[in-house]
């Protein structure tokens, strides 16, 4: 199984485990989209952009504060959570929640998700 296949493989899984979780995305730093399940009307350059801002300002907030890294980024409007992790120090994985689920139950998953796509991302 080729890299790709195996991230995509991962976000499927969760996605089963945890219906709350309703699409997906492995971006790069710089805001590029690599992998992806999106809910339909999502655009990904914006979703890029809008994700590489984010963990960026993140860090360099916590940089100023000699604060440890970007953890997760939660952000809510009235259809779905947008949970931002850092994958690895290359990636971006970006998770839509139902606004109805319970999203605390997906973060732990997700963090460990994140980790191991961002190795992937670091092996190639």
């Amino acid at each position: 199984m080729d890299k790709s296949a195996a991230c995509r493989q991962e976000a499927r899984e969760l996605m089963q485990r945890f219906p709350t979780v309703q699409g997906w995305a492995l971006m790069s730093r710089d805001g590029i989209v690599m992998l992806a399940q999106l809910p339909p009307a999502v655009d990904e350059d914006l979703l890029g952009t809008l994700g590489a801002a984010l963990i960026s300002l993140s860090d360099r907030w916590a940089e100023s504060r000699d604060a440890c890294t970007t953890e997760y980024i939660l952000l809510g409007d009235c259809r779905y959570r947008h949970l931002f992790l850092p994958a690895g120090g290359e990636g971006i994985l970006a998770l839509f929640l139902d606004v109805k689920g319970d999203w605390n139950s997906v973060v732990a998953a997700s963090c460990m998700l994140a980790e191991r796509m961002g190795q992937v991302l670091e092996l190639a």
